[in-house]
């Protein structure tokens, strides 16, 4: 990340990690989900590809429909994640007006900075070179654990066993 800031580049957002995540319901039960989206729009879902969001009122995970999805619920829902069964088809959320605005001016804005800095890998390649050998502080931690052996007894070699 020091790269992009020194060459003055605007760092760039990225989809969601796939990876599954643990949720904890209300009473201690633990769901398996995915966050989905970028940094303008995202949201829960399922493994199997069904929409969840947090109830605000229970703040159990539920289960929500293409009309209910991020409306306010009038009582809590009784389709909770991990207790009923899912809704027979999945479906992925639209991202709203207000994101996809947001998302054309964040484009607008990279390209007018790359317009200014010119090619990202030439202001790269720029940063990232260094001319012969550079000196830096390193600070250093030495730490004696109570099962180490008396310093006494040590060799060279033995700090790397």
């Amino acid at each position: 990340m020091f790269v992009l800031l020194a060459a003055g580049q605007a760092l760039i957002g990225a989809p969601a990690a796939p990876d599954p995540i643990q949720l904890r319901q209300p009473d201690g039960g633990m769901i398996e989900a995915r966050v989905r989206g970028d940094e303008f729009f995202a949201w829960y879902e399922t493994l199997d590809g069904h929409p969840i969001e947090q109830d605000a009122q229970s703040k159990a995970w539920i289960y929500r429909s293409r009309d209910e999805f991020r409306q306010p619920l009038a009582e809590p829902s009784a389709r909770v994640v991990g207790e009923a069964p899912p809704p027979s088809t999945t479906w992925t959320p639209e991202e709203p007006p207000e994101a996809a605005q947001l998302r054309l001016q964040a484009d607008q804005s990279r390209a007018q900075q790359l317009l200014k800095t010119g090619s990202t890998r030439t202001a790269m390649r720029e940063a990232m070179s260094t001319p012969g050998p550079v000196e830096k502080k390193l600070l250093t931690i030495c730490v004696r654990f109570s099962d180490s052996p008396p310093a006494s007894s040590l060799t060279p070699i033995s700090y790397f066993q």
